[in-house]
């Protein structure tokens, strides 16, 4: 295998919708408001989490080309911003934008499971804010504005260099069908004059949306590339089926990038978290998920009050111990302790044994010296 060559700094991160885009922005553009912002933050991470934290906001500032995941354009969650467009005009960066899914529940338009979990958290956490403050709060972000909306959601390519051949393709497979699926959950009721909690219940197993999972492809050219330019391939594979189904969506990309005879990088949230993600009764899901208002306050504030920062980056090992965890949620491990075979690690197999028409593979021996820490593979 040749060597690899220059550095590029690729950097991928599923930044949640954007919903933290001032976060966002600042971890890229400003570590001094960025770590300000960071100590202001309720947290369970100690000094040692937030050390390692700045050091890879430093890794990421270096970045040449990002791939983001759950990106939104034109949704009320994220104050109806073209969120792409904006961090890369803060970054001085070339963007590309491909929409999955545009997003048309009458009743979500704008909501979903974090900004709820947010708002609640808040609603409990600030002794001047009451639960009716908080309601009428949510009220406003579900309310459409037909000027501003777009709905659009997807996956975006960041990148230092200049975009080229851009194009989107869909998946045939239809590992999830998020507009049909997703509408047979029942509707729920309102009291009149405010939102029932049956709402905010609803918004943590339902998202009906038009559209489907793809791959966003662009090639960006340069003289220090082997073969003079290098093809980026950004996806995000479905969360809601099963591993078979995401190899299929691997297959895909596969056989679409086959004959390339130059560099391919391909980045994305993969979703192969070991967690199974088929879809189950809304009777169930509400059981296992949902809760009374204890809930609210013991589930808002954790899912938050864990991370170190909005979008996550701390780890909470009080789930368990930190190495059974770590196997546990290794999609590449052949099999999970306590477990058995795991399903994910085909997916992984898929991609090392994968060649393109020339021969060439996907570079898995990872160089200490170029990896974040000192990692490889």
């Amino acid at each position: 295998m040749p060597a690899i060559g220059k550095v590029l700094r690729v950097a991928q991160w599923n930044i949640e919708r954007g919903l933290e885009f001032d976060a966002i922005r600042l971890a890229f553009t400003d570590s001094k408001q960025f770590n300000a912002l960071m100590e202001d933050k309720a947290s369970k991470a100690d000094e040692g989490q937030r050390t390692e934290i700045r050091e890879e906001l430093g890794v990421l500032q270096q970045a040449d080309l990002l791939v983001l995941n759950e990106v939104d354009w034109g949704m009320n969650r994220t104050r109806f911003r073209n969120v792409a467009a904006e961090l890369a005009d803060a970054l001085g960066m070339n963007y590309a934008y491909g929409v999955e899914f545009v997003e048309v529940d009458p009743i979500t338009m704008g909501i979903d499971q974090q900004v709820v979990i947010r708002e609640v958290q808040e609603a409990y956490a600030e002794p001047n804010q009451d639960k009716a403050d908080m309601i009428a709060y949510v009220k406003q972000i579900m309310t459409p504005d037909p000027q501003r909306y777009r709905g659009m959601h997807g996956t975006a390519i960041l990148s230092r260099y200049r975009l080229e051949n851009v194009r989107l393709v869909p998946f045939t497979t239809r590992a999830h069908d998020w507009y049909a699926d997703e509408k047979k959950i029942s509707i729920p009721e309102k009291v009149e004059g405010k939102v029932s909690a049956a709402v905010f219940k609803e918004q943590l197993i339902r998202q009906v949306r038009r559209g489907g999972r793809m791959m966003l492809l662009a090639d960006i050219s340069d003289p220090d590339f082997p073969s003079g330019k290098a093809t980026v391939v950004a996806t995000h594979l479905e969360d809601v089926t099963t591993p078979a189904n995401r190899q299929k969506e691997l297959q895909e990309i596969l056989d679409q990038i086959e004959k390339a005879d130059h560099p391919v990088i391909l980045a994305g949230d993969m979703n192969t978290s070991t967690h199974t993600g088929v879809p189950i009764s809304v009777t169930r899901a509400l059981k296992q998920r949902l809760g009374n208002g204890k809930w609210w306050a013991e589930q808002g504030a954790a899912r938050v009050i864990s991370h170190a920062t909005p979008f996550g980056w701390a780890y909470d090992a009080s789930l368990g111990t930190i190495g059974f965890m770590r196997k546990v949620d290794d999609p590449t491990r052949a099999n999970i302790p306590l477990v058995g075979d795991n399903p994910e690690a085909k997916f992984f197999g898929m991609l090392e044994k994968f060649r393109f028409a020339d021969g060439g593979a996907f570079d898995f021996r990872g160089d200490k010296a170029r990896s974040y820490n000192d990692r490889t593979g």
